[in-house]
């Protein structure tokens, strides 16, 4: 009889272990699919699964500790801050990441899979547990299988936020709940929301706001005692999973304060609607892959009232439960997304863009219009579950026809969802490439050599070619090669908030890249940038020259010649069809010079004197009254030049990308100390401790920072860009809340420890008959 129990156990158990060898299967088999031994290019995220250098990983780990990227042109406010959650990670994956970039991007999928399949799967499976054994796994798994293309790194976290809300609404039943006895569950829901946070990054911070809000908003409604004390609890979760990610958000209010980001995006955002909107409420059903296909838009309607309808039916059938209290909650997001991200007109859309144009940081975290299809896609998963069991209890007689009904079901749902996740390669807005190794020789050489110095691509990429562009590939380089590299286009780190010499770039390259310029000192304009080198590169991705729409021709014929009949820039080196030119005329990243005043000019009047010949720009700055959205004098000084002008001695050493300190030695006359970044007022300047007036830093050759000094002799002069500080406050808290969080985990630990020794030691005591 023994052996018979534990033999029908094992038999129980075959369809639970069947469930996660296919999720499993799935999750190795899908990453594996997509590479195929290939880079992952798409235009957010770029060159997904390049192999980093030891020293290039380490240094991207430190830098990302501080809120400026020098990386990114002449420096802009750091967008790719992470949580303290990020770098635990990443040193995780340090050993692959430097030793086979594909293999450590395949096996992060792998387990990003794993966690979001098995999660929902255990979610849904406890969801629904009321419900037959065999019926609960098989509604668990084709639930799980909707989802399963919506899995991601952020998404993967989603069902186990669910799951502890689940176990905490359910642990409110009871009368004698105590928060202490339940800490291991809110320790659950913390962590699950922070990485939820974490991973969504600046693409999903909003949604996955506005989902949480929702959550603590409408879930206590529902609940039938304790309200008040389900909402504290919920939202005190929210609050330490949001301080642990609140680098994250202080670096994205920064941009939104920021000029670079108020001229360049947010005049674009002040036109919405139309490729952004529509009136038309089916437009939820994009969660969907997107078909012009009359037969699988047919299909897609008849899941999603399916699904919808279900689910109506099945909470008019079931008690006032937990359950219920989760469902009716998804049923009221979903209508509530539903409108807020896809009705732009009256009156949401009026919400929408009153809240995008007065609260601009919401836009600096990107997507702010709301990526909420993995959110849609996690309800519809969770509706179409319900809607399985329902039908089953409604035809629990009609065996034949149930079974009928699910495999068609299955056929709609998993086709749909699969329609373009397993073939990425139709999807024009994807690309797997295999990086030339020409590219990594180059990219060797540059990194070999010492100094701060910065690159520039020729032809430039225009607007968004990022990648694509037929000839090239410029951002290949932003990635491989630790100095910054001027590419003339877009590049993701810093993405829609340009630094100003990005534009100052543009104007320059598209001469070179279109015309035969007679002028023979672009050396100079090259050299203000602080660019050593210029790589001039031919098809490095060897794609079809018709297969992508770049916005502006060029000549490389006309980029060799103006090249080659330039003064101070010879030729160095070539691989395969790129080569490699060196700029002997370029300006270190800390200089003294004099100034040449030339008023309210343009861009063009500024060029024009770069490239002069009487200009030599290692003792000259060019200034500027007013550079238009950037930078205007009628806070500081109108630079004028310095009489009997002699430069001192100075040395520097580069601290971090936030501190600089500059050493001055035998200082006769007043000088201007140039700093090539970005021109920002939190850059402050002191000499020996005290600040210099802000009224003396002045913006320099249309971009740099520029102080003028008046003091002669030895001294220190300490450059410090000030929101560092703030910057590590939001550190400090970030972490303070993770040990919290930590701590909360391990109270809970002790408490469950002390609750299940006194729950055995009362069936010791019942065993023994007392």
């Amino acid at each position: 009889m023994k052996i018979n129990s534990e033999f029908d156990n094992i038999k129980q158990k075959i369809p639970i272990y069947l469930v996660v060898i296919i999720l499993i299967t799935l999750s190795i088999a899908q990453p594996i699919f997509e590479f195929k031994n290939s880079i992952f290019v798409h235009e957010d995220t770029p060159f997904i699964g390049l192999t980093y250098s030891f020293n290039q990983y380490v240094n991207s780990l430190y830098n990302n500790f501080f809120i400026y990227n020098n990386l990114d042109y002449s420096g802009v406010i750091q967008r790719g801050m992470i949580s303290p959650l990020n770098y635990l990670y990443s040193l995780l994956v340090l050993p692959l990441a430097i030793t086979n970039g594909i293999l450590a991007n395949i096996l992060e999928n792998i387990v990003f899979l794993l966690i979001g399949s098995l999660g929902m799967f255990i979610f849904l499976y406890k969801l629904f547990e009321k419900s037959g054994y065999y019926i609960r796994i098989t509604s668990s798994l084709i639930g799980t299988l909707i989802f399963f293309p919506f899995i991601g790194g952020e998404s993967s976290f989603l069902p186990f936020c669910f799951l502890f809300i689940l176990l905490i609404l359910r642990n409110f039943n009871n009368k004698t709940y105590k928060l202490k006895n339940n800490s291991l569950v809110l320790f659950g829901l913390i962590i699950s929301a922070s990485f939820l946070f974490t991973f969504g990054g600046y693409n999903y911070l909003i949604p996955d706001f506005i989902l949480f809000v929702l959550l603590i908003i409408v879930i206590p409604i529902f609940t039938q005692d304790k309200r008040l004390n389900l909402f504290f609890i919920l939202l005190l979760a929210f609050v330490i999973a949001l301080l642990i990610n609140l680098i994250i958000f202080y670096g994205a209010y920064l941009l939104s304060i920021s000029k670079s980001a108020n001229i360049s995006y947010y005049s674009f955002m002040g036109s919405l609607p139309e490729p952004f909107a529509t009136s038309n409420i089916l437009y939820a059903l994009q969660i969907l892959p997107f078909s012009n296909n009359p037969v699988i838009f047919t299909l897609k309607l008849l899941l999603f009232a399916l699904s919808v309808s279900g689910v109506l039916i099945y909470l008019n059938k079931i008690k006032h439960s937990p359950n219920s209290t989760i469902i009716i909650s998804l049923l009221i997001i979903f209508i509530l997304i539903t409108f807020f991200y896809n009705t732009i007109y009256k009156p949401f859309g009026g919400i929408f863009k009153f809240l995008i144009l007065n609260f601009k940081s919401l836009y600096a975290i990107r997507s702010g219009d709301g990526s909420f299809s993995y959110i849609m896609g996690f309800v519809l998963s969770v509706f179409s579950s319900a809607t399985i069991i329902f039908y089953r209890d409604y035809l629990k007689n009609r065996e034949l026809i149930f079974t009928w009904g699910i495999l068609i079901f299955i056929l709609i749902s998993i086709g749909l969802f699969y329609y373009n996740d397993i073939t990425p390669y139709t999807n024009i807005n994807y690309f797997y490439v295999k990086i030339p190794n020409h590219v990594y020789l180059v990219s060797n050489y540059i990194n070999n050599k010492s100094g701060y110095f910065n690159v520039g691509i020729l032809p430039s990429a225009a607007g968004f070619q990022y990648l694509d562009t037929w000839y090239t590939g410029t951002n290949i380089y932003s990635y491989l090669i630790n100095k910054p590299v001027y590419t003339g286009g877009y590049i993701a780190q810093s993405e829609i908030f340009y630094p100003v010499t990005k534009y100052l770039y543009d104007d320059v390259s598209s001469e070179i890249d279109n015309n035969k310029l007679n002028d023979s000192y672009i050396s100079q304009i090259f050299g203000i940038l602080g660019i050593k080198y210029i790589l001039v590169q031919g098809n490095a991705l060897e794609s079809s020259p018709y297969d992508q729409n770049y916005y502006d021709p060029f000549n490389l014929n006309e980029v060799y010649i103006n090249l080659n009949n330039t003064y101070n820039i010879k030729f160095v080196k070539r691989y395969s069809n790129t080569s490699i030119y060196e700029n002997l005329d370029y300006v270190p990243l800390i200089y003294t010079t004099n100034i040449y005043n030339i008023g309210n000019s343009s861009d063009g009047g500024l060029i024009k004197s770069i490239t002069n010949q009487s200009f030599d720009i290692k003792t000259d700055s060019v200034y500027i009254t007013h550079i238009p959205d950037f930078y205007n004098d009628s806070d500081t000084i109108n630079a004028s030049s310095i009489p009997n002008f002699k430069e001192p001695e100075i040395k520097f050493n580069y601290n971090n990308p936030t501190q600089i300190t500059v050493k001055v030695r035998n200082a006769t006359t007043p000088f201007y100390l140039v700093f090539r970044e970005t021109y920002g007022s939190p850059w402050h300047a002191y000499i020996n401790g005290k600040p210099i007036p802000s009224k003396y830093h002045i913006a320099v050759n249309g971009f740099a920072n520029a102080w003028y000094i008046n003091k002669t002799g030895n001294y220190t002069i300490t450059l410090y860009y000030t929101l560092q500080t703030d910057a590590d406050v939001a550190w400090i808290v970030s972490f303070a809340a993770l040990f919290a969080t930590i701590g909360i985990g391990i109270y809970g630990w002790k408490e469950s420890k002390k609750s299940k020794a006194k729950s055995n030691k009362r069936i010791m005591v019942k065993d023994l008959g007392f």
